[in-house]
């Protein structure tokens, strides 16, 4: 069910399967830092609301590049708000657009301190149905 939509991503849940998903569009190149930081937070509000296990990112239209400074934002001030409204799985379904993903993954790798302090699983895929596989297991 979509729980939210804007012109850059949806967020829908699927409450059988406690899931939330992320779906980017490619209007995302021209998200601005700020709208990009709104989105993170508006996820974070939704998932403290609704407490998903599972978390799949669907990346694929995600044109937006996270810079360094926002990569750390990110693992400083959103990842521990998923770990502690008790996200278990975060699968991250890859983008083509190679810039976008270096920096998705890059935000990804500032958090795994955290991951290794009995944070979330995190797991890159190229298919929405292999990821969506992966956090059913």
């Amino acid at each position: 069910m979509e729980i939210f939509k804007n012109k850059y991503y949806s967020l829908s849940f699927y409450q059988s399967y406690s899931r939330l998903v992320y779906l980017a569009f490619p209007q995302t190149e021209e998200m601005s830092e700020e709208e990009l930081k709104e989105g993170f937070i508006k996820t974070s509000e939704i998932m403290e609301e609704l407490k998903p296990n599972f978390f799949l990112s669907d990346s694929r239209q995600q044109f937006s590049v996270i810079t360094p400074e926002m990569q750390i934002w990110i693992a400083e001030n959103i990842y521990p708000r998923w770990h502690h409204a008790g996200l278990q799985k975060l699968a991250i379904v890859i983008p083509t657009e190679l810039i976008a993903n270096l920096s998705i993954q890059q935000t990804v790798d500032e958090v795994e301190v955290a991951k290794k302090s009995g944070g979330y699983e995190i797991r890159y895929f190229d298919s929405d149905e292999v990821a969506k596989n992966w956090l059913t297991l």
